[in-house]
């Protein structure tokens, strides 16, 4: 088999994707990367449902940076880019880049744990699977970093329960509708504001019917929000405009 090192999506941006301006929304643009990730590690013969099933394994996400550029438009073709960077510390590096006719428009960086299914703990980075190679592309970018965010408990707070329809079939909140919430826990002045860089921190998963507390700092040209489950910290994530 080639060893497509970076994979490219062609897609095009659905109705169901988009906000009231018609533009791609912040919780799709983290989907796209989900199923793009998804299909790239599939194609090199290891589909979430072989790495539990098979290894024991899964990758999660811990920590996602995303710059906007532009975002697409309803309708509009995009191809969606998506490569892994070599291995280092204790995790791996996706990249996903979004283009429309030579336009960048998005670029996003990932950080993803393997995780063992049954204990839950991180396990070190691996090179291979079932003897198979894991493709690693040389490109590092350095365009889209992630950020260091610390937790908080100053601020406005609003209070979100989980429901069902919430969950993946990981049991717990998609990391996709993070985002949702961030974005419904803006400020009203910052609602219809573009924004240029959206940051986040997964620190603990939340599951069906948890209430998440959301605490909010409007800080001018950016809004911090912590999101914590009975006093512990879910997620911390910015948003810059």
């Amino acid at each position: 088999m080639e060893k497509n090192t970076v994979y490219r999506w062609e897609n095009t941006v659905a109705t169901y994707d988009v906000d009231q301006e018609g533009k791609l929304k912040m919780s799709a643009i983290l989907k796209y990367n989900q199923e793009a990730g998804e299909q790239h590690i599939s194609m090199q013969g290891f589909p979430a449902a072989t790495m539990r099933a098979d290894f024991g394994l899964a990758f999660v996400v811990s920590a996602i940076a995303v710059r906007v550029y532009r975002r697409p438009s309803v309708g509009e073709k995009i191809t969606v880019e998506t490569w892994c960077e070599p291995i280092k510390k204790g995790y791996y590096t996706r990249n996903h880049r979004y283009v429309a006719r030579g336009e960048v428009l998005i670029e996003c960086k990932g950080q993803y744990p393997l995780v063992d299914t049954n204990t839950g703990r991180v396990t070190r980075p691996l090179e291979q699977l079932g003897g198979k190679d894991l493709l690693f592309d040389e490109r590092v970018n350095d365009s889209c970093e992630i950020q260091k965010l610390q937790p908080f408990d100053q601020g406005t707070q609003i209070d979100r329960r989980i429901f069902y329809t919430d969950i993946d079939y990981n049991g717990h909140l998609n990391n996709t509708r993070y985002a949702d919430l961030v974005l419904d826990s803006l400020p009203q002045d910052k609602m219809n504001n573009e924004i240029k860089e959206f940051h986040i921190k997964y620190k603990e998963a939340a599951f069906l019917n948890d209430n998440i507390t959301i605490c909010i700092n409007n800080k001018g040209d950016c809004v911090e929000c912590c999101g914590k489950r009975e006093d512990r910290v879910c997620f911390i994530a910015r948003c810059c405009f």
